[in-house]
This record gives C-alpha cells, sequence and structure tokens, in this order.
C-alpha cells in the first residue's frame, strides 16, 4: 500500500460526508495560518500562503461556489467602504 493510497483510505469517508471536505478544508487552512503566525512569518506571506490554500481547496471543490461569492460580495464591500470612507454622510 503507498502513502497515496493510505491518505485516501483515511480522507474517503470525511470527504464523501456532505460538509467534510469544507470542514476539513477550513480547518486546514486555520491550523497553517496559526502556525505560522506563531514560528514569526510576515504577516504578507501568511496573507499569500491562506489565499493560495483557498484558491487550492476551491479548485478541489471542496469549498461550494456559494460561499465563495459570498466572500467576494464582503471583501467588495469592504473594499467600497475602505474607498467612500464609510461616513454618515451627514
Amino acid at each position: 500500500m503507498s502513502i497515496f493510497e493510505l491518505i485516501e483510505t483515511f480522507l474517503d469517508p470525511i470527504l464523501t460526508a456532505s460538509n467534510g471536505g469544507l470542514i476539513l478544508s477550513v480547518g486546514f487552512i486555520i491550523v497553517i495560518t496559526i502556525m505560522l503566525g506563531i514560528i514569526n512569518v510576515s504577516k504578507p506571506i501568511i496573507l499569500i500562503t491562506s489565499i493560495s490554500l483557498f484558491l487550492m481547496f476551491i479548485s478541489f471543490g471542496w469549498i461550494p461556489l456559494w460561499i465563495v461569492i459570498l466572500l467576494i460580495l464582503i471583501i467588495f464591500g469592504l473594499f467600497i467602504t475602505n474607498i467612500v470612507g464609510g461616513g454618515s454622510g451627514a
């Protein structure tokens, strides 16, 4: 049995669950981000690594499209608020 078959045997029940891939990918992103923070990696590298992992899990199909669209809308809203200034308009 190769290492890839062993990993597939371990992950198969998790990934066939309804949200198993989502939970596994979010957990992996959180663990890697925390570990990079603990070893004092610079913030841009942590951001690039987290975005790369997120894009990788999207390409695997483990993160549903509606979550991606929701995150894009939130980021776009934060970007617009940052540019406009978020004032009350009075």
